[in-house]
C-alpha cells in the first residue's frame, strides 16, 4: 500500500482546515497579525501535546470513556499553554484563549476520526499530525495579516493605509465569512481526483 507523503497534509488531506466547527472560532479571532501569531501558539501547543498524551489511553476502554478522557487531557494541557501564551504575547486578546478552549476541545472528542489509531508507524503518523499543524498555522497567519492590514490599514503596529480599506472586516462575521469561502474553495480544489500513477 502506498504511502501519502506528509506534505499532502499541509492542505489537501488537512481534515482540521476543511472542518469549519474547528476553523471558526480560530478565524474569528484571528483579526490581526498579533493574534492570529497566539492562536496559532496556542493551539499548535494544545493539539500536538493532547494527540500525544492521548496515544496512552487504551483502545481497550470504552468509547464514551474515552472521550471523556481525550476532553479531561485537553482542558489540563490548555491551562499551562494558556499562561505562557499569556507570559509571551501579551498584546493579544484574551478571547483568543476561549477560541482555542472550544477548538481544543472539539478535536479532543474528534480525534479518533480525524487522526485514527491505523497502522501507520508511529514518526509518520506524527510527521503528517505536525504537516497538520503547520497547515492550520499558514491558513491563520494569513486570515490574520490580512483582516489586519485590509480591515485596521495597519500591520504589526505599522500604518500602511491612511484609512482602512475594508474596515468590515474588523468584524467577527467577517471572520466566519473568510472561513465559509475558504471551505468552499479548497472542497473545490482537494476533491479533485488526484492523477494516475
Amino acid at each position: 500500500m502506498e504511502q501519502t507523503p506528509a506534505g499532502a497534509y499541509l492542505l489537501r488531506k488537512n481534515h482540521i482546515l476543511r472542518e469549519a466547527m474547528l476553523t471558526a472560532p480560530l478565524a474569528v479571532c484571528a483579526d490581526s497579525a498579533a493574534n492570529a501569531l497566539m492562536l496559532c501558539f496556542l493551539f499548535g501547543t494544545v493539539t500536538f501535546l493532547t494527540l500525544l498524551i492521548s496515544r496512552a489511553v487504551p483502545q481497550r476502554m470504552l468509547f464514551s470513556f474515552r472521550i471523556l478522557s481525550y476532553s479531561v487531557i485537553a482542558a489540563l494541557v490548555y491551562a499551562p499553554a494558556a499562561l505562557s501564551a499569556a507570559f509571551l504575547f501579551p498584546a493579544s486578546s484574551g478571547s483568543i484563549h476561549a477560541a482555542v478552549l472550544a477548538s481544543g476541545l472539539y478535536l479532543a472528542v474528534r480525534q479518533e476520526t480525524l487522526f485514527p489509531r491505523d497502522g501507520t508507524p508511529l514518526l509518520i503518523r506524527t510527521g503528517q499530525t505536525v504537516c497538520v499543524i503547520l497547515g492550520v498555522f499558514a491558513v491563520i497567519l494569513s486570515f490574520g495579516i490580512l483582516r489586519e492590514l485590509l480591515g485596521y490599514g495597519t500591520l504589526s503596529g505599522t500604518v500602511c493605509f491612511a484609512a482602512p480599506p475594508l474596515p468590515i472586516l474588523q468584524t467577527p462575521a467577517a471572520g466566519l465569512l473568510m472561513t465559509a469561502v475558504f471551505c468552499i474553495i479548497t472542497e473545490k480544489c482537494c476533491s479533485r481526483p488526484e492523477p494516475a500513477q
